[in-house]
């Protein structure tokens, strides 16, 4: 690929449809920023937003500004970068629609040749000599808002780039090289001095195996060390370069005391809080003392206050820098009541119940069956089902099993059974906890902001924060903020799951928690016997919506067919029914019909007479015989089992597709504590 140098800037591909400012509502983007930004997330590019240039100059108001349309407009920089559409539009809605924003898209796993052309740069020669009769595939490329060039390449598989993988950040004289989480550049529609633009719209090209060595191999940068440190040019970059200087070098001379005691200096303030006057003249006096000649006391005392001085007026010149920035993007932050109303509405994972962006909390005392409840929304919103009558959002759906992991799959099938329905992939079950405070959490969020789950379920609350105290607000203050991160991560709502204490009309632990939850709900059982009980879901706290009023529900027991555990008793779940629809006379053949099919799945292809089933183990105890001839008679004309004359009987088509028995160990049926 060759840079033709004054070339004409081409103009932007088409904006996608929502950024034409067509008078209905959608968002105006005349110079293709948002469109560039969404499109890029949904590549799975993280974008953030940086302020931008104007008349005025950069929108940061400081008229000194070292990096004019390039700097984050936010505290934590790229680290709050994003995929979420809603994130990114929101940020368009604060600063965009008044021209007051760029975005950066980060670097990881991609690498970036930077080629400067700005007056007196050489990049032009540099990247013409480097290219020269090397094979560089078309890839996309950017035009800077200084004219310069920006290709964009995939790094290879496994690798996210940086000097975690070895790489420089230069290939030569004016031509950078830009790549890892760390490192960023412009999305088009940015403005500098001048707006970015696509010039060729391509999907990123395998970086060139003869750039990635040039980079692998090229010499680190010398010169002055941490950017307004006073470290001396010439000296290397490194401290232990010159500490390794022998004791009798000549060198070590009063530069050489000044490049440590610099050092020294800069090395103080990087750590919180800084170190103070007397570490920093400590080390340097241990330096010094190294040398066959020290330097004399009056002028290393000097010399150490000279530049000790001279580094904290740096700093508090860029502390003061800093607030100034921070104030000044504050004031950009302000909206007026029109802005808000620009905001996207809430949108609901459960309508009326969850919404997205949000944390939820549902609580309720042991055996209450508030995990059964958890259950089934989460399989009304992987699969897109409406629940009970309220509209869901579909989508993957991320589901924590915290305790409990083995009776799970036997709630599932017994959905499935009750309901007719298949489970689709969309639900996912992680089978253990994951602790919050822990180191496996950076790894949780990180895998659910691959997957994009709509709603994340942390099924308890106890088992995902092991050692916490939950009656500190202190500790549970620092929880909340965690699991805030995987709802920033994901957009979804991320849903606890939690017991009652002593009063069970409130959820157990910290009262912080609940000011800090957009919805509370709220499970309450009445009755022990399956056929007296009913479950009672509440909302007790709804922040942004009306609080809906009581569903009550009315567990249902369903005889998991052929399973049974291993001394041959069936397995049974239960399902969760809206009380108006519980069956009024459940069937209580029911486990007398199951031992039939599993009787009959057991001797496929033989078949199984009345006589033989009534003399084999699998006639529950004290069964009358005209209930096992009954019993036969309904399979028969639902049509689950077929009579082959006086030979007896075979399974149905319908039911031969369910398999042969399945044996559990050391299953409980129903024996949930949840």
């Amino acid at each position: 690929m060759k840079y033709v140098k004054g070339a004409k800037h081409p103009e932007l591909p088409p904006l996608a449809p929502e950024s034409a400012d067509a008078g209905n509502g959608a968002l105006s983007d005349p110079d293709g920023l948002l469109a560039a930004a969404l499109a890029l997330a949904a590549e799975g590019v993280k974008v953030f937003p940086c302020h931008r240039v104007t008349e005025d100059g950069c929108t940061c108001g400081n008229y000194g500004c070292k990096s004019p349309g390039k700097h984050p407009r936010n505290d934590h920089g790229s680290k709050d970068a994003t995929t979420d559409p809603d994130a990114i539009r929101m940020w368009w809605i604060k600063w965009g629609q008044h021209g007051r924003l760029n975005f950066g898209q980060t670097l990881t796993g991609r690498a970036v040749v930077d080629v400067d052309v700005a007056e007196g740069k050489p990049g032009e020669a540099t990247w013409e000599a480097l290219s020269a009769a090397q094979d560089t595939p078309s890839t996309r490329t950017y035009r800077t808002g200084r004219g310069g060039l920006q290709m964009v390449f995939q790094l290879p598989d496994g690798e996210v780039g940086g000097k975690a993988d070895g790489y420089a950040n230069s290939l030569g004289e004016a031509v950078d090289f830009k790549t890892g989480p760390n490192s960023y550049v412009m999305v088009p529609g940015s403005k500098t001095e001048s707006v970015y633009t696509v010039l060729h719209d391509a999907y990123p090209a395998p970086l060139p195996g003869w750039v990635a060595e040039k980079a692998r191999s090229a010499e680190p940068a010398t010169g002055s060390g941490t950017a307004g440190s006073v470290v001396l040019a010439g000296w290397g970059s490194q401290l232990s370069d010159l500490l390794s200087l022998p004791a009798d070098d000549p060198g070590r001379g009063n530069d050489w005391l000044t490049a440590v005691a610099g050092h020294y200096a800069a090395d103080a303030w990087k750590f919180a809080p800084p170190r103070g006057w007397s570490w920093y003249s400590d080390m340097v006096r241990a330096a010094n003392a190294t040398s066959a000649d020290p330097i004399g006391e009056a002028v290393l005392t000097k010399t150490m206050r000279s530049i000790w001085d001279t580094e904290a007026r740096q700093h508090e010149q860029a502390d003061a820098e800093a607030v100034e920035d921070r104030a000044a993007a504050l004031l950009d932050e302000l909206l007026t009541l029109d802005d808000l109303a620009a905001f996207p509405p809430a949108r609901p994972v459960l309508k009326g119940y969850l919404y997205r962006d949000t944390v939820a909390r549902m609580y309720g005392a042991s055996g209450s069956m508030k995990s059964f409840l958890a259950l089934d929304v989460a399989i009304h919103v992987a699969n897109g089902w409406d629940w009970h009558g309220h509209r869901v959002e579909a989508g993957p759906v991320v589901y924590i099993v915290a305790e409990g992991a083995a009776g799970v799959w036997k709630r599932g099938a017994a959905w499935q059974q009750h309901h007719g329905k298949k489970i689709g992939p969309d639900l996912k079950f992680l089978p253990r906890p994951v602790q919050v405070t822990g180191s496996e959490w950076d790894a949780l969020v990180v895998a659910c902001e691959r997957l994009r789950p709509v709603l994340v379920v942390l099924d308890t609350q106890a088992r995902i924060t092991v050692g916490v105290d939950e009656n500190s607000n202190t500790d549970m203050g620092e929880v909340v903020a965690l699991v805030d991160r995987l709802k920033a991560a994901t957009g979804a709502c991320v849903w606890l799951v939690h017991h009652t204490g002593h009063n069970a009309d409130r959820s157990r632990g910290a009262s912080a928690v609940k000011g800090a939850m957009d919805t509370e709900l709220s499970v309450k059982r009445d009755g022990k016997e399956l056929n007296e009980t009913t479950v009672t879901l509440g909302v007790e706290k709804q922040k942004d919506t009306e609080e809906l009023p009581d569903k009550v529900f009315q567990p249902f027991q369903v005889v998991l067919d052929g399973l049974a555990d291993e001394d041959g008793d069936l397995l049974t779940s239960v399902v969760l029914v809206p009380l108006k629809h519980a069956p009024r006379d459940p069937d209580k053949t029911a486990p007398l019909k199951a031992a039939i099919l599993a009787h009959l799945r057991q001797s496929d292809p033989e078949p199984v007479s009345q006589a033989r089933f009534r003399a084999g183990t699998y006639k529950p105890e004290k069964t009358h015989n005209t209930a096992v001839s009954a019993a036969f008679g309904e399979l028969e004309k639902a049509g689950r089992i077929v009579r082959l004359g006086v030979k007896g009987y075979v399974l149905g088509d319908a039911e031969k597709a369910a398999g042969p028995v399945q044996t559990i160990l050391g299953s409980d049926p129903c024996s949930e504590q949840v």
